[in-house]
């Protein structure tokens, strides 16, 4: 897949390897997609992203990734803080180690 892709695109792309269990690969995919944003200066697209994401088709290592790549420009994504909410709320759910959070 060449970047920079749709928003649309990404999505389908790491939920079709979300559903295939490859998780890693999702979060990857997840990551170039909001490398490419960064680069072209485009925080609108990113919080889409945050905006949109079904983080219920998520694994732990893509909402670690969506989260944590986007952590350092936060305070310029309105979606940023109820993502985050929601990406702690899930895990905690599904009983996961939460120290990747201490940083926040």
């Amino acid at each position: 897949m060449s970047y920079p892709i749709e928003l649309v695109d990404c999505l389908a792309e790491v939920y079709t390897l979300e559903a295939e269990l490859q998780h890693r690969a999702a979060s990857v995919i997840i990551l170039r997609y909001i490398i490419a944003c960064e680069k072209s200066s485009d925080l609108q697209d990113i919080n889409e992203l945050l905006s949109t994401i079904d983080l219920d088709k998520l694994g732990t290592h893509s909402m670690i990734a969506l989260v944590r790549s986007t952590a350092n420009v936060r305070k310029l994504l309105p979606s940023w803080d109820a993502t985050f909410n929601q990406v702690k709320t899930i895990l905690y759910s599904r009983e996961s180690d939460m120290s990747m959070f201490r940083f926040m």
